[in-house]
């Protein structure tokens, strides 16, 4: 099943980047994520365990954000078009980055401005992504 764009219900997903497992939670979510078709975004930090969280609007874009978080260590990841337009890379345990801060603020607006441009609806839960 996919998202219902008309009654702004959206896809989201935690994945689970400790266990091994490779345990996947998936829900429907109504009021937040992307309202382009082929879109997601998807980000390794947060007050949990760090898991990855993803918001999208199709299979195959959410897992193409997650493949690559998965392929630049962590960070946050906007797909449109179900390929990455915008990153934000956390090549330290995908929680925090050692390269210079002007470089993750230049790369943190980029984003920002991509996400506005496919129509990302930011209700709390996908603040989250952004800050």
């Amino acid at each position: 099943m996919q998202r219902d764009a008309a009654r702004s219900i959206t896809k989201f997903a935690v994945v689970d980047r400790y266990s091994g497992a490779g345990r996947v939670g998936r829900m429907f979510w109504r009021g937040c994520g992307p309202a382009t078709h082929g879109t997601a975004l998807a980000c390794s930090t947060g007050q949990d365990q760090h898991n990855i969280r993803v918001v999208g609007s199709c299979d195959a874009a959410l897992a193409e954000a997650v493949n690559r978080l998965r392929a630049t260590q962590g960070g946050r990841v906007l797909v449109t078009g179900c390929r990455a337009v915008a990153e934000v890379e956390h090549e330290v345990g995908g929680l925090m980055t050692a390269r210079p801060a002007e470089v993750e603020a230049a790369e943190m607006a980029r984003l920002r401005a991509a996400a506005g441009a496919v129509g990302l609806c930011c209700t709390n839960p996908v603040r989250g992504f952004m800050s």
